[in-house]
């Protein structure tokens, strides 16, 4: 268990989820690209901002952080969309709270979202609009 004046999730943390999330596709792109960072600043920004009172305190808005930022800041070479949902869903589960969404429409929002359609407001409202609880 985290320390409780440690951030939910750190940039090893992310870079683990995208590792797993690589080591599971079976795309040809994917292969070698296990924990290839782009954008460090992007990871250690994320790591920062969850431990911001604001966010700390409020499990939907730190997945949307998380989420909006991963996708729309592409900090991995490959799986920034896939590890940006796990993680995010990862970070609600902290809280017995998962997102429960169609796959076709989640791909959809994704891909959205990878694509500066939304901003972070739009997100957490996305993400309110699929909660549930365990």
């Amino acid at each position: 268990m985290k320390n409780k004046s440690a951030p939910a999730l750190t940039a090893a943390d992310i870079i683990k989820i995208q590792i797993s999330q690589i080591a599971y596709s079976d795309e040809e792109g994917d292969k070698g690209t296990e924990g290839l960072v782009l954008y460090m600043g992007t990871l250690e920004y994320i790591e920062m901002a969850l431990d911001m009172p604001d966010i700390k305190n409020n499990p939907i808005r730190s997945a949307a952080l998380v989420l909006y930022t991963i996708t729309t800041g592409h900090p991995f070479y490959q799986g920034n969309k896939r590890t940006a949902f796990e993680a995010a869903d990862m970070l609600l589960g902290l809280h017995d709270m998962y997102i429960s969404v169609k796959p076709v429409e989640l791909l959809n929002f994704m891909k959205d979202l990878a694509m500066d359609q939304y901003n972070m407001e739009d997100v957490e409202k996305w993400i309110k609009c699929h909660i549930n609880k365990v």
